[in-house]
């Protein structure tokens, strides 16, 4: 799964944490059952967020 048209590409997410995941979308945001980063793949210019929207995901978080 790699359809990055504008640079930027999707592979998983999980579906349910804050960002909604959503497959073939075109143009704009498209939300899923939740509202936070929009997931569209194989779109043109839609924001990515995989898991979390903003922050970088930290795994094993020490603080």
């Amino acid at each position: 799964l790699n359809e990055g048209t504008s640079g930027t590409a999707v592979t998983t997410s999980t579906p349910g944490s804050k960002g909604s995941v959503t497959s073939g979308g075109s143009g704009g945001s498209v939300a899923s059952g939740g509202s936070g980063g929009s997931v569209a793949s194989g779109g043109s210019g839609g924001s990515v967020a995989s898991g979390d929207s903003g922050n970088s995901r930290r795994t094993n978080p020490s603080d």
